[in-house]
Parts: structure tokens; sequence; C-alpha cells
């Protein structure tokens, strides 16, 4: 076709030739067998394809003398790879990016489910197995990112890849052989060549580069649930399907062979990628005599075994049950000890020099004295001896408790896992949010939000939903409790604002009303058109108020906490974001504990104050325009809204403002001081000191 284009072959030519060429008059084992002759089999498939276009051109137009002009076998070979590859590559890229959304909800899910982190098969520090899924997320995303960026160049060089054919050929013309090449190339949707790469294999060594980097991804995570789904570990199990993982010879085992399988194409991907780069670094002279034709079935097997364990793996991320509760027994029988590291820095500096030896060096000695025990003896040897080494005065019996508290010793987990995904957004999630202006024409973005599932791990859609938003410095771990009530009768989804948890900082400007754009987007992608339950607090409730306003038809009812429809001024929320991004979250927690929390509620939930600490978000912007807008004379979404009395996170009138706007279907209950307010038919979103059964939601 583009030699017709461009006058070089006769009109119609391009029409008879690709009648010609129709796949069901060609044998395939024939052309095999006949390639022998040659070398390859684009000899043989040319005589074919020259006999079958004489034979149609009835038009005696001599559209023969067109086929294969100013090419060479190498350049429709290295072409013809090039297009398979490009398929192949294509769709192993949609299933690695299917597995790396899998393993970001896992991440966001499991944020916070202590585990025990290994080095050298030995338990080492505590660790979340949402950095676990973060570190598998990291290392496919990267190799993905590979991936995507390969390309696939046309093969045009003629005889010996000077195009001296196409010079000849284009002499005269218009035409160059650089454009024919080019044109050759837009018709196939592949990249354009700046040269004949003949010799040159980057283009195939890329390709198996990319592919054996994803296979070595695909085979860390095998590896890892291979030994978290030992039944002494059971911290992890493979989705079960019928007939899959059974025994010829006993019946009660159920193999984890999806990992298996990844596993085993894993460890022969290095062999097959090492041989495209043997064969490329052997390509004599203008036309190589035998590496050339080591690389396609290298190529071929390497592509195929992607192609087949991503479809395994995707299954397996997409599925995989974690077991949480396992994860925290196995994190129980490695006891304190795991903590050891934590408690010489903390404790150490504070010990005097005794009989010559330093603190840390005490501290040592404990530990050996301890590893002395019985392994079920340890755990309470070494706060013995911790305590009798570390006089009370130096360490009182609550900081030591603190030190012992396997979430006190995360350092930057959250952060870590945050941002790896924040690193691969188009992997995270390949579903990037529209752009928009604002009102005075300035360019802005919908953030994108991520969201982690809150109640038990099961197929959504069976149970209502819920939504619940947290405020600024907070994430989803806000609502652990209160879904872990409602957990078995709804479907409970927190979403994390940008910058927090596990949702990426924003690149753009956005509002309030761009929040509650995004969540309903969010929403949509997980349970698309469906109506669901909202709460929020704060910066969390403002959105939903804006939800209201503009979404009203998709909520069944609202929840707002301490929030209102403007909160704060632009010049606050800059100076506070500025205050997190500098010193981070836990220099808020003090002032946020007095204005959230009744007094000594901290003291009462030290696992609470805990959590709250390290959950560190980092904004990289603020909602300077926080206000809920425009505002109707009513909404007509049944809600219930929450603060303190006075309410110490907006001014008073804006709550007799709020107030006097409300629909009389809403309910608002106050109490003196920032602690819980009255009761109400939601009772279970709210800070109790008590056990309360689970609520029953409207429906």
């Amino acid at each position: 076709a583009a030699l017709e284009q461009a006058g070089l072959a006769p009109a119609g030519s391009a029409a008879v030739v690709a009648s010609a060429a129709e796949p069901g008059r060609y044998k395939a084992a024939d052309i095999a067998v006949r390639a022998q002759g040659g070398g390859n089999p684009v000899i043989p498939l040319l005589a074919d394809l020259r006999r079958h276009v004489a034979a149609l051109d009835t038009a005696n137009i001599g559209a023969v003398k067109a086929v294969h002009t100013s090419l060479t076998s190498q350049d429709v070979l290295d072409t013809a790879l090039m297009l398979l590859a490009r398929n192949s590559v294509a769709a192993l890229l949609a299933d690695v990016k299917g597995t790396t959304a899998a393993l970001a909800a896992l991440a966001g899910q499991h944020a916070d489910t202590l585990c025990v982190g290994r080095s050298l098969t030995q338990h080492s520090l505590p660790y979340t197995f949402g950095l676990r899924a973060a570190q598998w997320f990291h290392g496919l995303a990267a190799a993905g990112r590979q991936l995507a960026a390969v390309e696939f160049p046309v093969q045009f060089g003629g005889a010996a890849g000077t195009l001296a054919a196409g010079t000849v050929l284009t002499a005269g013309s218009a035409a160059t052989p650089f454009s024919l090449a080019d044109a050759l190339a837009a018709q196939l949707g592949l990249a354009p060549a700046a040269a004949p790469w003949h010799t040159s294999r980057l283009p195939i060594t890329s390709i198996g580069n990319a592919a054996a980097a994803v296979l070595d991804a695909f085979g860390k995570i095998a590896a890892d649930v291979l030994f978290l789904s030992r039944p002494e570990v059971a911290e992890v199990a493979e989705p079960r399907a019928a007939g899959r993982g059974v025994s010829s010879a006993m019946p009660q085992k159920q193999n984890p062979v999806l990992s298996v399988l990844v596993r085993s194409t894993a460890l022969q991907a290095p062999n097959l990628a090492a041989q495209l780069h043997l064969a490329a670094a052997t390509f004599n002279d203008e036309r190589p005599d035998g590496a050339w034709h080591t690389e396609w079935p290298a190529l071929q097997q390497l592509l195929a075994l992607a192609l087949g364990a991503a479809g395994n793996i995707r299954e397996l991320a997409e599925g995989l049950q974690v077991h949480p509760d396992a994860m925290r027994r196995n994190l129980d029988l490695a006891g304190p000890l795991l903590l050891a590291e934590g408690v010489s820095a903390a404790v150490a500096p504070l010990l005097p020099e005794l009989d010559g030896r330093s603190g840390k060096q005490q501290l040592q000695d404990v530990v050996d004295q301890t590893l002395q025990a019985q392994p079920s003896e340890q755990p309470s040897a070494y706060r013995k001896l911790l305590r009798d080494a570390v006089p009370a005065g130096l360490l009182t019996d609550l900081r030591l408790e603190e030190l012992l508290d396997p979430a006190s010793y995360l350092g930057q987990s959250r952060e870590i896992s945050r941002r790896i995904l924040a690193a691969y957004p188009d992997f995270a999630s390949p579903d990037l949010p529209a752009s928009a202006t604002d009102a005075n024409g300035a360019h802005r973005a919908k953030p994108a939000l991520k969201a982690a599932l809150l109640s038990p791990q099961r197929p959504l859609g069976g149970h209502p939903l819920v939504v619940v938003g947290s405020s600024l410095g907070t994430s989803s771990i806000l609502w652990n409790r209160a879904a872990s009530l409602l957990g078995n009768d709804y479907d409970v989804v927190a979403w994390d604002l940008p910058g927090h948890g596990v949702s990426p900082a924003a690149t753009e400007t956005f509002d309030v009303s761009d929040l509650a754009e995004a969540v309903v987007d969010l929403v949509d992608s997980i349970a698309p058109g469906e109506a669901f339950h909202y709460a929020g607090v704060s910066l969390g409730g403002a959105t939903g108020l804006q939800l209201g306003i503009k979404h009203g038809e998709r909520l069944k009812s609202l929840s707002v906490q301490c929030s209102g429809a403007k909160l704060g001024t632009p010049e606050g929320w800059l100076e506070r974001a500025e205050t997190v991004r500098s010193q981070g979250t836990p220099v808020m927690i003090q002032g946020s504990a007095q204005r959230w929390f009744a007094p000594g509620f901290m003291d009462r939930e030290p696992e609470v104050s805990s959590r709250l600490l390290h959950a560190s978000g980092t904004p990289t912007g603020s909602v300077t325009r926080s206000a809920a807008r425009p505002w109707p004379p009513l909404m007509s979404v049944p809600g219930w809204a929450a603060s303190g009395s006075p309410p110490r996170s907006l001014p008073v009138r804006w709550t007799v403002w709020r107030r006097r706007r409300w629909p009389r279907k809403w309910r608002q209950a106050s109490r003196p001081g920032a602690g819980p307010p009255q009761p109400s038919p939601w009772k279970a979103w709210r800070t109790w000191r008590r056990p309360r059964p689970p609520p029953t939601l409207p429906s």
C-alpha cells in the first residue's frame, strides 16, 4: 500500500496483494518444511504469495511486481516479529495493570495490618501486610513501566541495510526510502526506525528484558505467597476453584498451584533472556550466520510464558485471601524481642555506664540472656530482664509497654506505601481523573482517590454500601472500629484524602466539589450507579455536604460529624498543611485531641493514640476553598449531624446558619465539650466509651 500511495506500484495492486495474502491460502506446516532450503520461512512464503497474486491479477495490472520490492527476508521477518510482540506486550500489560490495581487495593486495605517482617528466613522487625503488598506492587509496576516503554520499530533496510534498492526504486519520484519506511510503519502501527537495525538488536533485547523483568516481579510475589500459605504460617491463601490444587494421593491437600505455576515460569525467564543477549552479542557482519535464528524460539517462548503467568498472577492478586488473625498470632509468637532494636535506640542513651559497659552493651546483654531461655519463655524473660536492667525512674512501666508495642515501631511504613503508590498512579489506578477548570478559568483536576475496604473481604454488591471520609491529617484507620461493628451487614469503604493513606498527592488545585466528584467516580468504579450511605468527619463531612447538594439522588443517607458548609479560612488551611508538610502529622495530634476527643480519651485508649500518631499523611497541597457550594434552600437527603457544643472546629455562627437550613428530617446532636454527641440512629459512627450493639441503618 505504501508503494501504491507513493506512485511506485500500479493502482489497485495493494488490494490484489491483500487478497492473495489471506491466511487461509497457506499451509504453515508446508512452509516450515520448505523453509529448510533457504534458512527462513519468508523465502517459500514469497513464492506462494507471488503465485497467488499472479492468479488473482485478472486485470493484468502487474501487481506481482510490487511484492517484496526493495526488501529482504529479514525486513519481513523482523517486522512480523514486531507485530506479534506488540500484540503480546499489549495483552501482557493489561494483565500487569490488573494485577497492580489489585495489589494497590491490598496495600490500602491492610495499611495497618501488623505482621512479622523476615530477613534471612528469620523474624526481623514489625511489618505491615500493606507494605508487603505495596512492595509487590512496586516491583511489578516498575517492570510494567519498562514494558510500556518498549518500542516496536519497523524493519526496512534492503539486502545489506543500505537501502540501495529503495534508492533506485524512488529515483525520480517525490518519495525516498525513508519516507517509504515511515509510511509502512504508520500503516502497520509500528514505530518509525531511525535506521535499519539488522544487526543492532536492541529492539529484541528490550522486549526480552521487559518480559523478564515482569516475570521476575511475578516470581517474587509467588515465592512470598508460597511461604506465607504454608499451614504453619497460614497468613494468606490462594483463591479456590473447583478441581484446582488437588492431590492425586492426599485428598486433604489444597496445593497453591497458581503460585507454583507462576514461579516455574519465572525460573525459566533468565535463561531465555540471556539467549537473546547472547544472540545480539554475536550478530556478525551485516547479516548474522545463525544468531538471528536463535532469537525466534527464545522470544516466542519468553512472551508465551509471560502471558500465561500474567493470567495466573492476576487471579492470585485479585482473589488472595488474607488472614490478619494469623499474622497477629505469628507476631505474638515472635514476642517483644522483635522490638529490641527500637528499645535499644530509645533506652540506651538513658542508661549510665556500668562496669565499663555502655547502655547499648547492657541492653545487648539482656537480649543474650533472653536467648538462653526456651523459645516459649523468651517473651516473659525479655520483659523481666529488661525491667530489671532499666530503673523505673528512667523508664516508666507505661513507656516500656509503649516501646514493646509492635505498632509503635513501624517507622515510615505507611508513608513508604503511599509514596510507592503515588509514584505509579497509572498502575495503581489505570483510569486517571478528568481535567477541569474552576470558575476563574484556572486549570484543576479531580484528585485521584484511593480507598480501603474495611469490612470483611468479599465480593461487593451483596450488602448495602457505606462510604466514609476522614479529616485532614488522618486516614481510613479513623473508621476501623466503626467498620468492625458494621462489617457483617454493610460493605464499608473508606477513602483517603489526597496525600493521605493510600491516595496519591494531588498535582492540581482542587476544592470540596472536586472531592465530591472524585468520591462519585470512586463509587462508580466499584459499584456503578449504586446509591450508598455516606458518613464523613470534618473535611470528609464537608465533602458529604457537597455530595448531598450535587448528588443527592445517589445518597441513601448522610452523616456529617464535626463539620459544616465552611471550615476555617484559606490562610488557616495553608498554615496547617505547611505544618504537616514540614513536621509531619504527629505535631498536630495534641491539638486535634483537644478539639476532637473528650478529656482523658487518649489516656484511656493508648492503642488508638498510637495508631493516630503513626498515621502520617503527607499532603502536597491544601483545600483552601473548603465551602460546599452552591447551597440550595434544602437538601432532600435523610441525614444526621454531630458536633461538640460549642463546636470547636468552626464558628458558632456557622452552626446556627447550618441548623436553620437543614430539612426537618435531619437530626443534629451536640454535647458540651468535644466528646461524643447524644444518641442517634447511627450510634456506631461515633466515638463511644462502652460497647454498643451493631446499628441498623435505613435501607
